[in-house]
C-alpha cells in the first residue's frame, strides 16, 4: 500500500450487453459463412464472443470474429 493518498477504484468487470446484432440474431433460423469457407445452419443464440448454432442435437460454437455472412433464414411454413 502506499501512502499517497490513492484512492482505490472498485473494477469495472465489463458485464455483457447484448448490441443490436445479438437482439436480431438470437433465437432465430440463420445460415452462417465462416471466413474459412464452412456453413452452418440452424437456431442461433449469441453471448459476447460467440454464436451459438444448433441443430437437432448437433451444436456448433463459432466465435463472431470468424464470420463472414449471416443470412437469416425466413419461415414462410404455416402450421395448422
Amino acid at each position: 500500500m502506499s501512502d499517497r493518498g490513492e484512492e482505490k477504484r472498485e473494477r469495472n468487470r465489463g458485464t455483457w450487453e447484448p448490441d443490436n446484432f445479438d437482439r436480431e440474431v438470437n433465437g432465430k433460423q440463420v445460415r452462417v459463412r465462416t471466413i474459412g469457407g464452412d456453413i452452418a445452419e440452424g437456431r442461433a443464440f449469441c453471448s459476447r464472443y460467440f454464436v451459438k448454432i444448433v441443430k437437432g442435437s448437433k451444436v456448433s460454437y463459432i466465435p463472431k470474429s470468424a464470420i463472414s455472412i449471416l443470412e437469416i433464414q425466413e419461415r414462410s411454413e404455416v402450421k395448422i
